[in-house]
């Protein structure tokens, strides 16, 4: 399953970078390998909302997602999506406390 996961993933990420100018990311949990976190950077709510928009007309991220929604486990929770606003400077490094 992490296989088919990690290719929908690759597909997904090449049409993703058309509509999120700031990057992507993906974490995988050290304690859970199931579970991942996906980061979408945005210059604003604004362009989110615009950019989803977007991705969500796209029917070739409409057949991966419906090919994702298949490989999730009814045990874990749903999937959960927000905006959050970033916190710190934008021209420090993520990785930077």
């Amino acid at each position: 399953m992490l296989d088919q996961y990690q290719r929908i993933q690759a597909e997904a990420s090449h049409l993703y970078e058309r509509y999120v100018p700031g990057g992507i990311s993906y974490l995988q949990s050290a304690t859970d390998p199931a579970e991942w976190m996906e980061i979408y950077r945005f210059a604003d709510e604004p362009q989110y909302r615009q950019s989803l928009a977007a991705i969500n007309a796209d029917a070739e991220i409409g057949r991966l997602w419906s090919a994702f929604q298949a490989l999730l486990d009814p045990a874990y929770p749903s999937l959960v999506e927000e905006f959050r606003p970033r916190e710190w400077n934008n021209d420090r490094p993520i990785d930077e406390r």
